[in-house]
């Protein structure tokens, strides 16, 4: 899934409540308390004000997600500077320049996804339906000792809207735009009883494609998804009440990964560069739009699972029942790249399980020691079936027969996968007085992960020598304790700093890899220092919070190219390890009741210190030095006696990590007459050009900036409004990324975003 540039709000801390048309949530209260930007989040796993907690969180209102037409997860990063998502090798959040990308299904992320309190663990999906989002927090560094599993880098915290039993109502959104942008929800809320509730979610999004595809003569690139979603609250009495959900997403993609030739290779034997894309009149280029894809790749997933949440009240404390269940079915047909030829091509096809346990005791604050307390249970199971086959120039034919293709993989291959994970955890704070409070929490986790890989032979279809995968296991186990401490102090009661360390942990990997073979990814670790200060002016209508921090990966978790693979691709692996730091800016003022102003801002300086990777290839345009020195950083050294070659890629940036993030937004509302608003919205987000692969110098994506306008008129109870939105306002083109081309050695491609192109339209919110 490729990042999006949508209609940027731009909003972090500072703005999660500014004046919006309320059609997104109906308890406007949880996020809004007291002064129009006094926010109120859940980061502890407990009710505080933003401005109050000693974390670095972006907290992210409903009516954003609404007034701004955002369909799904990975466009939050175009609300926070400091995230971002990789659209290659996998798609990823990344946090302060850290992040993992990978298509492997044993992969965990480095970066959170949390819905409702239940992790979503599925790698390469941050998909999620957002019909019906209450508010979003992003954690920023290790939150390992609270949230769930893996959180070494951050965590994407999603809250949706819960059933009341206040009264009857319907919430509708419909908005239609170029290139058939569709996004449409409906949800109902309806009071059973006095005590309990139950709500309905149904969702529709889609938006056709506009690279051109010569070969096939149409367009590429169509998106959709349809979602429903059950949902019931009771509370028969007010110590104990209930929540449970059930949901269900399918999404569509063709073709499964979108790009388009930058610059030709080589060619491979008798295959021309390119694999024949000049016949169809293809231009390879930074500017190329069109895909030479002669075959019907595409990507179906079918997301779905459960919640159930029992919560008891007694005196100051709550004890919580978590439990969740989470399914993946995933089928694709993969390509290689964005060539006329087939081969290197064949279905793939995922299901995943996963299953969750928390039992959680947690404080009501207000106490000597404010505290939440648990045990946790994971478990994850995944199992792939895939098949690559092709031919080149006939080759398989000449050797085998009419009719024969070769294999890249060795025949059908068969991987599965298992993870399980047992933890205790406590995290609070002592209240040492009003103002000075000590931060103190700890996990200790066992982690266990197995895998295990075969090939069946399938008739007519040949490997390439040394393809054949042979039967092949792995297993790991870990046990690890991670930790925070710190100080808080409040200055006075609108200016509070904080410190804290940390340290973070991801557990270690059994990955299978078709082709290859069974490995172990060793577990990844961090410690982490963040220094803040968090203040509020002019009666709560000016926020300015600052933030510094610096972390430091062991055995960083990450994609590594591997081009012992047929085709070269990516393969998990470890880097020796890995830092970031940085400083983050977060500004707005409200100086009418009815103009917000906003700037915020972030520098992230994110590098490997020890990362012994693949050495990039000698026919791009930007060659790597050669030395015969090992201890050498930036050059290619190979092994004497051996084929094997590797570069130290010590002080290389990470993947996808732009070193200047900017976002800055105003927001208008005006009220006309007695019974009618207008409001008026205008952003820019600024990113920092950046590497797909940091090691790799011929991948650095260029730096963008984009503005999005939204105007609208409307009810000013909220009834009804009516407007229109234009996102990436000036047309501005860019690419999400740039890779390696497979085969064709020397080549690189295009990762084409669809909203690389202006977008215009108009939207409909209603509440009845």
């Amino acid at each position: 899934m490729t990042g999006k540039t949508a209609l940027a709000l731009a909003l972090s801390t500072s703005l999660a409540s500014i004046v919006q048309p309320a059609f997104a949530s109906e308890d406007r209260a949880a996020t809004e308390t007291g002064t129009s930007l006094d926010i109120v989040v859940t980061a502890t796993r407990r009710e505080q004000k933003l401005q109050d907690v000693p974390i670095a969180v972006t907290a992210i209102s409903a009516e954003q997600f609404v007034a701004s037409n955002y369909k799904d997860p990975s466009e939050l990063q175009y609300l926070s500077p400091s995230v971002q998502v990789s659209s290659s090798g996998g798609a990823g959040f990344n946090v302060r320049g850290v992040g993992t990308n990978s298509f492997n299904a044993a992969t965990e992320q480095t970066v959170g996804l949390v819905v409702d309190g239940i992790v979503y663990g599925f790698v390469n999906d941050l998909g999620a339906d957002m019909s019906d989002v209450s508010r979003v927090e992003i954690l920023r560094g290790p939150q390992g000792t609270q949230f769930g599993k893996n959180a070494s880098a951050g965590v994407i915290n999603i809250t949706t809207e819960r059933p009341s039993t206040d009264r009857t109502y319907s919430v509708l959104h419909a908005s239609y735009g170029s290139y058939d942008d569709t996004n449409a929800s409906y949800r109902v809320n309806v009071p059973v009883t006095d005590t309990l509730a139950v709500m309905g979610v149904a969702s529709y999004q889609n938006r056709d494609g506009w690279a051109w595809n010569p070969v096939r003569q149409e367009n590429a690139g169509d998106r959709d998804q349809v979602g429903l979603k059950g949902k019931l609250k009771w509370a028969p009495t007010v110590d104990f009440d209930i929540f449970a959900s059930v949901d269900y997403r399918r999404s569509y993609s063709s073709p499964a990964f979108l790009s388009s030739y930058r610059r030709l290779g080589i060619g491979s034997g008798t295959v021309p560069p390119g694999f024949g894309i000049l016949d169809y009149g293809i231009e390879p280029g930074p500017n190329n739009t069109e895909t030479g894809l002669a075959s019907d790749s595409y990507q179906i997933n079918r997301v779905g699972g459960g919640t159930f949440e029992a919560n008891y009240h007694f005196g100051n404390y709550t004890l919580t029942a978590l439990t969740g269940y989470r399914m993946l079915g995933r089928d694709a047909f993969a390509t290689l790249g964005s060539t006329p030829i087939t081969a290197a091509e064949g279905p793939v096809r995922v299901r995943s399980d996963q299953f969750s346990q928390e039992l959680r005791l947690s404080s009501s604050g207000g106490q000597f020691i404010d505290f939440t307390s648990g045990l946790y249970y994971y478990h994850r199971s995944s199992k792939e079936v895939s098949m690559f086959a092709g031919d080149f120039g006939g080759l398989a034919e000449l050797l085998h027969g009419p009719g024969a293709l070769l294999s890249f993989s060795g025949g059908r291959d068969y991987l599965s996968y298992s993870v399980d994970s047992i933890a205790g955890f406590i995290d609070g704070t002592v209240n040492v007085s009003d103002d000075l409070k000590l931060i103190l929490g700890g996990r200790l986790t066992r982690d266990k992960a197995s895998s295990s890989l075969y090939t069946v032979e399938v008739e007519g279809v040949y490997p390439l020598t040394g393809m054949v995968s042979g039967p092949g296991s792995a297993k790991t186990a870990n046990t690890d304790f991670s930790w925070r401490a710190g100080l808080q102090y409040n200055f006075t009661p609108n200016v509070m700093a904080y410190f804290t360390a940390a340290r973070g942990y991801k557990g270690p990997l059994a990955i299978a890899v078709a082709g290859s073979s069974a490995r172990i990814v060793d577990p990844e670790t961090v410690k982490s220092l963040e220094a803040g200060i968090k203040t509020t002016w002019l009666n709560g209508n000016l926020l300015f919070n600052l933030t510094a921090f610096r972390e430091k990966f062991r055995n960083f978790q990450t994609s590594v190219p591997d081009t012992t693979l047929l085709p070269p691709g990516f393969a998990l692996g470890n880097a020796g390890g890995m830092k970031t730091q940085g400083i983050e800016v977060e500004f707005s003022v409200k100086p009418t009741p009815g103009l917000t102003l906003i700037a915020n801002g972030t520098y992230q300086d994110a590098k490997y210190t020890d990362f012994l990777s693949a050495c990039y290839s000698e026919y791009e345009p930007i060659q790597p030095p050669v030395t015969d020195d090992p201890n050498v950083v930036g050059a290619c050294y190979t092994v004497p006696g051996t084929g094997l070659s590797y570069i130290q890629a010590k002080g290389s940036p990470a993947p996808n990590a732009s070193k200047w993030n900017l976002a800055l937004a105003a927001s208008f509302e005006q009220p006309i007459g007695e019974d009618l608003a207008v409001d008026a919205t205008a952003n820019y987000t600024y990113r920092s050009d950046f590497y797909t692969n940091g090691v790799d110098p011929n991948t650095r994506v260029d730096g963008r900036g984009i503005v999005n306008v939204n105007l609208g008129v409307g009810a000013q109870d909220d009834t009804w409004r009516v407007g229109v939105f234009a996102r990436n306002l000036f047309d501005k083109y860019y690419v999400s990324g740039i890779e390696l081309g497979g085969f064709d050695e020397g080549s690189l491609v295009n990762v084409l975003d669809l909203e690389a192109r202006r977008t215009l339209g108009v939207v409909l919110d209603t509440r009845f």
